[in-house]
């Protein structure tokens, strides 16, 4: 994984460099990038440059940075395993259609309600801004909290699913959304036959009743505590967009949400205990919950 990880920086970096950005800015959004921190030395984020080309750069390593990196690693140098190709996993596959949706869905929302004068400068931002947001980076190309309430629903789904197990990006994880909804499904067969023996098939193989269980519980503490974490925004004094989605943002580690936290704004005038608590939901959903209750459970 180590290994994975600097060749994607530095690949990234390098191409950067290329575009005529400053070693120093190609270095820090390319660490950024990889890492799907989202950290820009801008305050104005990738919005700064302004260039198209950088834009896609970015895009390809957050991509990179939200897939399984043994995928990636196993497909750049091909083992015995042949499941192991990245176009083979079925995960990889859901997450890229998922994303490709939304990203489409967007760009028509933001044609038909006239928010930019082209459908290729709807597309390009919707691009942008989806895949920052599914990959829980958090650059920002364009102020989405202008954006029609369709769109924002949507972004807000993408920064609550994220990216794949395995990877640097936050959220549920689309691995964990892909077993619990085939768990669904054959739940509601056995339901029309209740005789009927069936098991899920996850990327090739068949998963024990106690993996999808596990989904099924991290899934619900996840959206509990983004539930807690809401409640006490707002009780700060949060409006109901601002607090949701700020628990949401934090818990996804995902970096802007909108209204107050929007992706043009910061968590700087925010009350000390709004602060605390989302530097909570900020380790909680960076440790996948269970370390952090096991930590203090003592």
């Amino acid at each position: 994984m180590m290994l994975t990880y600097t060749v994607i920086t530095l690949i990234s970096f390098l191409c950067l460099k290329m575009t005529g950005m400053g070693w120093f800015d190609a270095l820090t959004h390319a660490m950024s990038a990889c890492s799907t921190c989202g950290f820009s030395t801008k305050n104005s984020s990738i919005a700064f440059f302004d260039n198209p080309v950088v834009e896609t750069i970015l895009i390809a390593s957050m991509l990179s940075g939200a897939v399984n990196f043994t995928l990636l690693y196993s497909t750049i140098i091909p083992g015995r395993n042949k499941r192991n190709y990245i176009f083979k996993s079925e995960v990889f596959r859901v997450f890229m259609i998922l994303t490709l949706a939304a990203v489409l869905i967007i760009t028509f929302s933001l044609k038909h309600n006239h928010v930019y004068e082209t459908s290729a400068r709807s597309f390009r931002h919707a691009l942008f801004q989806t895949v920052s947001i599914a990959t829980t980076t958090g650059f920002a190309t364009a102020d989405a909290d202008v954006w029609p309430s369709f769109c924002i629903g949507i972004l807000i789904v993408c920064s609550i699913i994220c990216g794949c197990a395995g990877s640097t990006s936050g959220g549920i994880k689309i691995d964990r959304m892909v077993l619990v909804g085939k768990s669904i499904r054959y739940k509601l067969h056995q339901f029309r036959d209740p005789q009927l023996v069936l098991r899920s098939r996850f990327d090739g193989r068949f998963c024990r009743p106690d993996e999808i269980s596990q989904a099924q519980l991290f899934i619900l503490m996840y959206l509990g505590l983004i539930f807690i974490g809401a409640e006490l925004n707002i009780g700060a004094g949060m409006d109901l967009r601002s607090g949701i989605s700020a628990a949401i943002a934090c818990m996804g580690n995902v970096g802007p949400g909108f209204g107050r936290v929007g992706s043009m704004n910061n968590y700087a005038d925010l009350p000390t205990v709004i602060k605390l608590s989302s530097m909570v939901l900020m380790l909680a959903g960076r440790l996948e919950i269970y370390p952090l209750i096991l930590a203090f459970r003592r």
